[in-house]
């Protein structure tokens, strides 16, 4: 039962990823947990792609998020040699840290909204998740 119930939840989380990618024009966007290991990804992943980069991305941004103001949020972002933005946000859930990780030909107009709708999207869906859990 609880193997379906993390079977829901990723189900959940991908379409979640799905939406924001493709409303926001993303090539890729990955969501991990704070050690960079993937949770789930949307996008295409070329080679071994941002889930293999992630980790060490999230220990530079750790070091350097005055690199990373974009307004009056923090997030770092990293130009890579192809032209395309890695732009890296550690989000809290549930008292947990998670890193979004996103692939961008450019910065998405609304960053700082589309962040804030994700993040309540994916607290949502492990909120459901949990309490499915729970009633199994």
């Amino acid at each position: 039962m609880e193997y379906e119930a993390l079977l829901r939840l990723d189900k959940r989380l991908k379409a979640i990823l799905d939406d924001a990618r493709k409303f926001n024009g993303l090539h890729s966007i990955l969501l991990a947990d704070e050690n960079g290991l993937s949770i789930s990804h949307s996008g295409k992943v070329e080679g071994a792609g941002i889930a293999a980069i992630a980790p060490e991305l999230i220990r530079v941004g750790e070091k350097a998020t005055s690199l990373g103001s974009y307004g009056s949020m923090s997030c770092v972002i990293v130009m890579l040699e192809n032209s395309h933005l890695m732009i890296i946000k550690t989000i809290t859930i549930h008292k947990k840290r998670y890193v979004l990780a996103m692939d961008a030909p450019l910065a998405p107009k609304g960053l700082a909204q589309m962040l804030k709708q994700l993040k309540e999207d994916i607290s949502k869906a492990m909120k459901v998740d949990k309490k499915e859990a729970i009633e199994e």
